[in-house]
């Protein structure tokens, strides 16, 4: 059995979501999601440095694309070259699975709600949010280039 080591819990405002999508698409849980779960990867990086982790998700999409190495849409596959760059950087060998919903404890803190399994000695949202913020410039960095060429940012996207 496993244990949990570390967690984090972050919120983002408006114009973060509007960087990832939002109002230009119904949703954007696919790339909140694949966000969070690079993010993890990105800050607790250090701690993973030439490892074999498993990786669990309950988002089928977010999961093929971290198998795949590629995201739909301009957001997911500038997210997606960030965390793959990390990954050979760290030398991570990472495993992704699925978890149901129901069992998926990374669903509490992003509620930001507790739970026995989540102490708060093993919270690291400060890092994760130095993560976040290296992740948006990025994205912000991509769509800036993008608008100057006179091209679209959220083209292709689920």
């Amino acid at each position: 059995l496993g244990e949990c080591r570390s967690w984090f819990s972050l919120r983002v405002d408006k114009d973060m979501c509007a960087l990832l999508g939002a109002g230009e698409k119904e949703t954007i849980i696919y790339e909140m999601e694949l966000l969070a779960s690079c993010i993890a990867m990105d800050a607790w990086a250090p701690k993973l440095m030439a490892s074999f982790p498993v990786l669990f998700g309950d988002n089928d999409s977010v999961r093929f694309a971290l198998i795949r190495g590629t995201g739909m849409g301009k957001v997911a596959s500038t997210t997606m070259q960030l965390h793959l760059e990390n990954e050979v950087a760290f030398n991570t060998h990472v495993w992704f699975a699925r978890v149901p919903t129901e069992a998926n404890i990374a669903d509490i803190p992003s509620r930001f709600a507790s739970h026995p399994l989540l102490l708060d000695s093993l919270e690291s949202s400060s890092c994760a949010f130095d993560s976040l913020m290296k992740f948006l410039d990025k994205i912000k960095q991509v769509r800036n280039e993008l608008i100057e060429k006179g091209e679209q940012f959220h083209l292709d996207a689920p």
